[in-house]
């Protein structure tokens, strides 16, 4: 057990683990990888057992779990920014450890745990990471633990920290170009295509929206009506494109509804101008 009952020796116990995993990483071979990845995803269980029922908001504001929970996250981190070796009789692999890792640790991170600067950081650091290297092992989730997975991103995408909503929008931006380019015909036939993007988790719900629709909305309300900053602007036009290319619909219908609330003559025109921008690839404007 990782120091039942013993926060202290809890949190050493995890720091040694992420300390021994960064300093083996570069050096280990496909066999010793594969031990690596399975000792990961054990800390990860015994830690979860250990802590399940205890991690609540007071316990954070003593301290007593937020370093441990950071420390858990940096662990997981660090597998997948390293190109880990792994036997190719494993029945284990990277992917299977960070996103068994994350579904252990979402339940035990709630929207007010989330608040923490530390541990936010590193928690949207790690999904951006995870988004940006197994996006297709996400896409296959079942709908459930990908629910988990992209609600904390959209709250994420929310926040008014720079660090934290710019961390979002690159995951966003992540998953956003994985399903465009997977479902581009031109890309069929490639390594690693299979075609279908995220899949059933972009079709439309019974009102008629999808995920996709919804991320494009609340994008284009914060770039619209919210203070972003310089960084968040940038990093929202590398999500904003591969959502209007895909959802070109949902976008004109965005567009014409926005125009539609725009009172004064010469807002509703710069901002028709500047829709009309966006979809000049397509020849399709926005009436």
């Amino acid at each position: 057990k990782l120091g039942k009952d013993n926060a202290i020796v809890t949190k050493f116990l995890l720091k040694l683990s992420k300390e021994l995993t960064e300093v083996h990483l570069p050096y280990v071979t496909p066999e010793q990888g594969d031990i690596l990845c399975k000792f990961c995803l054990e800390v990860v269980r015994m830690y979860s057992e250990d802590t399940k029922g205890r991690v609540t908001i007071e316990s954070m504001e003593q301290g007593e779990h937020c370093s441990q929970l950071v420390t858990l996250l940096k662990l997981l981190s660090q597998l997948t920014t390293r190109d880990l070796p792994i036997a190719a009789k494993s029945t284990i692999d990277i992917a299977q450890v960070v996103i068994t890792g994350m579904m252990i640790v979402i339940p035990l991170i709630s929207a007010k745990l989330l608040k923490y600067p530390k541990l936010c950081n590193q928690y949207y650091s790690l999904l951006g990471l995870l988004l940006h290297v197994f996006p297709a092992r996400v896409a296959d989730l079942p709908p459930e633990q990908f629910n988990q997975l992209i609600s904390t991103l959209e709250f994420g995408l929310m926040q008014s920290d720079p660090q934290v909503s710019t961390q979002a929008i690159e995951a966003l931006a992540a998953i956003s170009r994985f399903h465009l380019d997977d479902i581009n015909p031109a890309n069929q036939g490639r390594a690693g295509c299979r075609g279908v993007g995220l899949g059933g988790h972009a079709l439309p719900d019974a009102s008629g929206s999808s995920l996709l629709t919804r991320f494009l909305e609340n994008l284009l309300h914060r770039l619209l009506f919210d203070t972003c900053g310089r960084d968040f602007v940038e990093e929202a036009a590398d999500a904003l494109l591969p959502l209007i290319l895909t959802e070109t619909g949902a976008f004109q219908r965005i567009g014409t509804a926005l125009l539609a609330g725009q009172v004064a003559p010469d807002s509703q025109s710069r901002l028709a101008e500047a829709l009309n921008q966006l979809m000049l690839y397509n020849n399709t404007p926005i009436q």
